[in-house]
């Protein structure tokens, strides 16, 4: 129980923040990144919204010029899972350096916020939102997309336990949390 109290105590201040960051901030960057892709493809942005409502967490409307590649539509769909997946393969980087000593709330800020909401804003919107398809295209999507998911969140316990070093979750704590945030999703989601 005390090591429990203890990892919870690392993440005081993003607990703080988590409701507020990851409504809005997070929405942001998702959409920015879809922005984003769409002005460096030549496109224009005419809309962004990162305020939850009329059944979305936030959107952007954006327009590709005719000279723009033939794939540049699924560049723009799927720039924040890029993004994501640069920002954990960051995070796993830095915890894989020989002799990091991080100050556990820099380990802790970039655990959550460079490896866990990464995965969980691509978990989200796996058969919903920008990665929804219809049919068994969708379905084999969201099959490849779970199995994605589950491999890299069982590469997530090396990266904690290095980025945590003595205060990292054992495989039991880790496998029991990581069955809670799955409930979670399955409820949410």
């Amino acid at each position: 129980m005390h090591r429990w109290f203890r990892y919870v105590l690392i993440h005081w201040p993003q607990l703080l923040v988590l409701p507020g960051m990851a409504a809005i901030g997070v929405t942001f960057l998702h959409e920015a990144a879809h922005a984003l892709m769409a002005l460096a493809l030549g496109g224009s942005v005419s809309g962004l919204q990162i305020v939850p409502g009329n059944g979305v967490l936030g959107q952007v409307h954006t327009r590709l010029p005719p000279s723009a590649p033939w794939f540049g539509n699924a560049l723009v769909t799927v720039a924040p899972y890029l993004m994501w997946a640069g920002l954990i393969a960051i995070v796993t980087a830095i915890a894989l350096l020989p002799r990091q000593r991080l100050h556990p709330y820099l380990g802790s800020t970039l655990w959550l916020w460079g490896f866990v909401v990464p995965l969980g804003d691509i978990a989200w919107n796996l058969g919903s939102g920008d990665l929804y398809l219809r049919g068994p295209d969708g379905d084999l999507l969201v099959a490849i997309g779970l199995v994605l998911i589950a491999m890299t969140w069982t590469v997530g316990f090396p990266v904690q336990r290095s980025l945590y070093k003595e205060d990292g979750l054992g495989l039991g704590a880790y496998v029991a949390g990581s069955a809670v945030l799955g409930t979670l999703w399955l409820i949410v989601a």
